[in-house]
This record gives structure tokens, sequence and C-alpha cells, in this order.
């Protein structure tokens, strides 16, 4: 809707953004057509141009609530815009403030569905059709904001997609050595996630159900394979974040067993999710470690000649054992054993003889081997991510 009576000029402070949590979310669809809407106007393909081209990089356009101008009811602001053949395209990350969130969860939940927009009116024109029908066509405007709305001047301005990462919810972690069985972890939760205990279906509260997950399809979140990364096991009636739940759904963003099916751009806010578990836990996420590939690159040059470089694959070789049962380290220690070197070989040191060539050790193609087979006891033993 057009910003008549509303104020078109402001006085601002900067302001330096500590942080910005992408698991908030953002949400997309079409601010506006090119429709003829109920006010009796069409806005032309074009008129957008200089606001996209301008405003939107600048952060300059708004995403509020119901077109109230205030600060309680900014609720994030457009980061993409473009004109395509149906109308303009927008796309808006989403407030982490509680306000923010509540109206990410209507759309979320398919209550509020569309979307109007505030703006000044650079250059219009009225015509009159045979018929007696009068439209004012608007060939330019400057754009204020884009709000989320019930009930918009243009029915065809819709949101399409609201991206859907879960935001962080902070659960309790179980004890670190408890098994993970995926598909036991989520029929548990559906149990607890229902009204009767039944785990049906309809019966299903999803807004709980979606707390033992990172990722969903929020256009399907009534189904049970919109649902995506578990992470969470029910324990004595309480939801808890399972560590090796945790590592798995990590090992999937990796690409681990194919990977996990979730577009491309929730991949951070995902990696965002689960590192505040792996902080949780004291450790580090492996998309912040050195990869098992580099170390093994590394080792086929002949680079493994320092006290770093042993400790790097110290540490790679410890995180891998990190997913296998006592049991299981006892079988790869004794699939190793043939290939290990001297119990007293110390580790590399940048010591030795002043202006001698460092040589690679000798033990690099049995290190290799090793760090080999540890790669793939973890490619069998990583847990099956839905």
């Amino acid at each position: 809707m057009p910003t008549r009576g509303y104020p078109t000029e402001f006085k601002t402070v900067a302001f330096t953004l500590e942080r910005f949590d992408e698991s908030a979310g953002t949400v997309e669809g079409y601010a506006s057509t090119w429709d003829r809407d109920e006010d009796g106007d069409a806005i032309v393909k074009g008129a957008f141009a200089k606001t996209i081209r301008e405003r939107v990089p600048a952060g300059k356009v708004k995403l509020l609530d119901s077109h109230k101008w205030d600060s309680q009811h900014v609720i994030g602001t457009v980061t993409e815009a473009r004109e395509e053949d149906r109308g303009l395209w927008i796309k808006a990350a989403f407030s982490g403030t509680a306000e923010a969130q509540a109206i990410r969860q209507k759309v979320l939940e398919g209550h509020l569905n569309s979307f109007s927009i505030g703006f000044e009116v650079i250059r219009d024109e009225i015509k009159r059709d045979p018929n007696g029908q009068t439209t004012r066509y608007i060939y330019e405007v400057k754009l204020y904001e884009v709000s989320v709305v019930p009930f918009p001047a243009n029915e065809n301005a819709v949101i399409l997609a609201a991206k859907s990462v879960v935001p962080f919810q902070d659960l309790p972690l179980a004890d670190r050595d408890r098994p993970w069985d995926s598909d036991a972890a989520v029929q548990r939760v559906r149990r607890w996630a229902s009204s009767d205990g039944s785990g049906e279906k309809d019966t299903i509260d999803w807004g709980r159900y979606r707390r033992a997950f990172v990722w969903y399809d929020s256009a399907d979140a009534e189904n049970f394979g919109a649902y995506k990364l578990p992470i969470a096991d029910v324990i004595d009636g309480r939801l808890y974040a399972v560590p090796r739940a945790v590592f798995a759904a990590a090992a999937a963003v990796q690409g681990a067993r194919g990977g996990v099916d979730v577009p491309a751009e929730d991949v951070p806010a995902i990696r965002r999710h689960l590192a505040r578990y792996y902080a949780k836990m004291g450790e580090t996420p492996p998309w912040e470690q050195d990869s098992i590939d580099a170390l093994l690159a590394e080792l086929k040059y002949g680079r493994r000649n320092s006290s770093a470089d042993f400790e790097r694959i110290a540490n790679a070789i410890a995180l891998l054992f990190e997913v296998l049962n006592d049991d299981e380290k006892a079988q790869v220690l004794e699939r190793l054993a043939p290939s290990a070197g001297p119990e007293d070989e110390p580790p590399p040191t940048d010591e030795g003889e002043k202006g001698a060539a460092t040589e690679p050790p000798a033990s690099v193609p049995a290190l290799m081997a090793e760090l080999g087979v540890l790669e793939a006891e973890l490619d069998l033993l990583e847990t099956e991510v839905a």
C-alpha cells in the first residue's frame, strides 16, 4: 500500500552490529506484482529498479509487522530483491528477537502468507480504460519497507518460502558415550511430541517435534519426511541433545555418506546451530579444523617434518577415534599394529644437525596407511542421518 501520510524523511544515528544469528531464518516471496490491486494501482515493471540498485544493498528497506513504523515492529531487513516477470521478488532476514521470531513462526505455520509494501511514488499517471475504470500506473517508487500482513491490497503478493533452520534450542547434553540410533530416537521423539503418546501423525505437536531437529521444510511442516538432521533423544521424559547425533549431523553437513539434501544457503546457519553444541561440549566443529585430506596430501609430499605437524596428525587421529567405542578402537589398533613403528620412537622435532636437509621420515607410507584405514573406518561407522 502507498505511504500516504507516512513520514518520508528521518534523521538516524548509526550503530555497530555486534552479532547476527543466521539461524533466525529468512523469508522470500513476491512483495508486489504487476497486477492492478484493490486500490486501483498497477505498479509497472521497472518501478523498483533504483531501489534495488541503491536502497536494498545499503540495508535501507526494512521488514515490518503490518506497516507499523516503530523500532519494536521492525522484524528484519530486505537483503535481496529483483524484478521478475511476475513482480518484485524479495528475500528478507528475520531478526533474532522474540517479536520477530513470533511473526516468523506464524509464517512457517501458514497463518501469515502475504506481503504489502510501503513506498513513496516518484512518477505515476492516471488512465481511464474504455469501460470507464480508472487505474493509476506507477512508473517509479522509492521503497521503504515490506510488511508481513494477513490481508494484502494485492492478493498476488504472497510469501513463497520461509527458510527453516530450527532456532537453537540449547537442549541439555546427554552423556558423551550414549549410543546414537537415529531411527529409534526419532520414534521416541514422535511419541513424546504426540498428544496421546502414540506418535501418530495426526496427534503430533509439530512445534514440539521440531525441537529435536536442526532443519525442516516449512512448506511441508506437518509431514515427518520434512525433518532432517535429528540431534536429540527423549531420556526419562525429557529431550536431550546427544553428542554422537551432533557429530553425525556435522559429518552429514560436511558431505559424509552423500551429505544431506538441504538448500545451500541454509548450510551456514546449520553449522552455526551445531557449532553451539560443539561449544557446549568444549569441542571444535569439523569445518573449523584441518581436513584429513589436507593431512594426507602433506604426508604424501613428505612435509611431516616438525613437531607441529605431528600434533596435527595426532589430533586428527584422536578426533576420528571419538566415534568409536572401546571394542571398535581395539579392532582398529589391531589392524594398525603390523605397521606401527618402535614403541620408543619419539615424535619428530624441529631440531637437527645445523645445515642438514630434513628428510621425510621413513614411516610416512605407514602413517598414510594408518590414516587411510582410520578414515575408512570412520566412513563405515558414521551414523546415517535423515
